[in-house]
């Protein structure tokens, strides 16, 4: 996915600048972030009226997002919490614990 998206390069460097990590740890988090994010969508597409409500939050959104990841622009931090809360509704700081965890990140 990563690689469709022209990789992590400069989006991967301001990440770490912004969070205070190595590159390394950056790349590690955002690696198990998408596999992540693919079960959860999956699971709540899987239940009854999920599938509806998901691709409704998806039209919602154009994709300038990826557009500027791909040129290296931060994510809209408010935005993005947004969309965490929906796809991990009360799990979603257990997902933070879990990647920070994997790859040895302070979750705070």
């Amino acid at each position: 996915i990563f690689n469709m998206l022209g990789g992590m390069g400069q989006a991967q460097q301001q990440v770490s600048n912004q969070l205070g990590t190595d590159p390394r740890q950056t790349e590690s988090a955002l690696e198990a972030a998408v596999p992540l994010l693919l079960g959860a969508m999956t699971r709540n597409a899987a239940q009854p009226g999920g599938l509806d409500a998901l691709a409704a939050a998806v039209n919602q959104h154009d994709d300038s997002a990826l557009l500027g990841f791909q040129q290296g622009q931060m994510p809209d931090l408010n935005e993005g919490q947004k969309i965490l809360g929906h796809v991990f509704g009360g799990q979603q700081q257990a997902a933070a614990n879990a990647l920070s965890q994997r790859a040895g990140i302070n979750p705070q």
